[in-house]
């Protein structure tokens, strides 16, 4: 009961954009479960029919040392014509050989119209994995979208590109008054034509995805897709 009212608590507690993001994971969760069981019934009635299969060659073997290779032939064209068969047995070694092929034939064919069917389902329940998917993707960046992220970034970045732009100017003034030492000339000169990261879509191609800052977003986003109460960095 405690646990319970924690729980409910914890719900209470988040915003408008985890609550969606709580409900997408657990959609995509149990979606992810139906495809893992339609992929495992698959697998298992795959390794049965192999057995069934396996026992009927036996079957078969044995039924040529009684020489009722006839009488298997028959059961077999009844069973899978769906047709239930009307044979005489002659002694009970044929009629449980017959009755055991009759078995193992219909399961056979029962487990391959099972693998079939969930095979045919597999495309689609993974499409609703992806999709499941892309909906908890969306919703984290929403969480990340609505929280303070953003404007923190934009106050810190403004008062740390007022300090640079300080210091290139003093910089600056060092070069022009030929202040500079001639051994931390290059270096400074260097230094004056970094440039900050491009916008997006500038076409200098600089790997900015392996930058710490990039990595640590990156990874909140992650871990926002799996757990909707993650906490964000701090800007």
């Amino acid at each position: 009961m405690a646990q319970q009212s924690a729980q409910v608590l914890q719900i209470d507690r988040r915003t408008p954009e985890r609550q969606v993001l709580f409900h997408a994971i657990n959609a995509l969760r149990a979606a992810e479960a139906d495809l893992a069981a339609t992929r495992c019934a698959v697998s298992d009635d795959f390794n049965t029919k192999m057995t069934r299969q396996h026992a009927l060659g036996e079957l078969r073997e044995a039924a040529v040392s009684l020489g009722a290779t006839p009488l298997i032939e028959k059961i077999e064209r009844a069973v899978e014509s769906g047709v239930e068969p009307s044979i005489r047995f002659y002694n009970d070694e044929e009629e449980q050989l017959g009755t055991r092929l009759k078995s193992l034939l219909q399961d056979v064919e029962l487990f391959a119209r099972r693998i079939t069917q969930n095979e045919t389902a597999v495309p689609e329940k993974e499409r609703a994995v992806g999709t499941a998917r892309h909906r908890v993707k969306e919703a984290a960046l929403a969480v990340i979208r609505a929280s303070d992220a953003v404007a923190m970034v934009m106050n810190d970045l403004e008062i740390l590109q007022n300090q640079v732009t300080e210091k290139r100017v003093a910089l600056r003034y060092f070069i022009n008054k030929d202040l500079v030492s001639p051994d931390d000339v290059v270096e400074v000169k260097r230094l004056m034509k970094v440039d900050l990261p491009p916008h997006p879509m500038d076409a200098t191609f600089v790997d900015w995805s392996a930058h710490p800052a990039h990595i640590k977003w990156e990874d909140a986003l992650e871990r926002l897709m799996a757990d909707p109460d993650a906490e964000l960095p701090s800007a």
